[in-house]
């Protein structure tokens, strides 16, 4: 078997590169902006609360960049991205009414 064989094709990489910088920004400020209300919430002050969530997003968003490489399923990269990302954004915006 030689080495082109196993590699994937140029528009795989494409959509692997924009699910990772897209589908990873939307899954990352639905997680900060749903982890803001959660810390909310709990009683931590409001400035405090979206400090530490969004110090936590850029590990977050490093952490779904390499994991969008490393899965080799291009299909659950979309479907964890984008529709995690549009359902924690989703989330958020109905839980902001409550605060």
């Amino acid at each position: 078997m030689n080495d082109s064989a196993m590699a994937p094709g140029k528009g795989a990489i494409a959509l692997r590169i924009l699910g990772a910088v897209f589908g990873g920004y939307a899954f990352t400020s639905g997680a900060v902006a749903c982890s803001t209300l959660l810390l909310i919430a709990a009683g931590v002050a409001r400035s405090e609360s979206v400090m530490i969530a969004t110090l936590l997003g850029f590990p977050l968003y490093l952490f779904v960049l390499l994991w969008s490489f490393g899965t080799p399923a291009l299909h659950r990269v979309w479907l964890v991205l984008a529709g995690g990302g549009g359902a924690l954004v989703w989330a958020s915006r109905l839980a902001r009414d409550l605060f």
